[in-house]
């Protein structure tokens, strides 16, 4: 495991990075070895192999949430809550980059530079280039 603790995400929280393709299990605890693959299969055939108890307890607790159907509408609006927010996100997005290729055309028109103006067109590279050069 390693540390980087001039690494600054700027909300004050702790993270801890877990990778479940681990190259020493040697040196990790075999309960988060255990939970690692459980993460990534959760299946029944994974849990009886575990040893530890709390992984058993935590599939059972999984399984009784998957099976409720109230739980399962609770998800339904959730997920149909991100997706909004994500499709509204997406949009501001569009609009806000629209906005500034606009303000960059309107800025090579004004000062006829309009080998510029096509260049820009044509060329990713250089519209992001001219839209940081003009802070735009």
């Amino acid at each position: 495991m390693w540390e980087v603790p001039e690494l600054e995400l700027g909300d004050d929280a702790t993270r801890i990075f877990l990778n479940s393709h681990g190259k020493h299990p040697e040196l990790v605890n075999q309960e988060l070895i255990e939970l690692l693959e459980y993460m990534e299969k959760s299946t029944d055939v994974v849990v009886e192999e575990c040893e530890s108890k709390r992984i058993h307890q935590m599939h059972e607790r999984i399984n009784r949430l998957k099976s409720s159907k109230e739980m399962e509408i609770k998800f339904m609006q959730k997920w149909e809550e991100k997706e909004m927010e994500r499709q509204e996100a997406y949009a501001e997005g569009e609009r806000a980059g629209e906005a500034r290729i606009n303000k960059l055309i309107m800025y090579l028109l004004e000062q006829g530079r309009n080998e510029d103006l096509a260049k820009v067109a044509a060329n990713s590279e250089y519209q992001a280039k001219l839209l940081k050069e003009l802070g735009l």
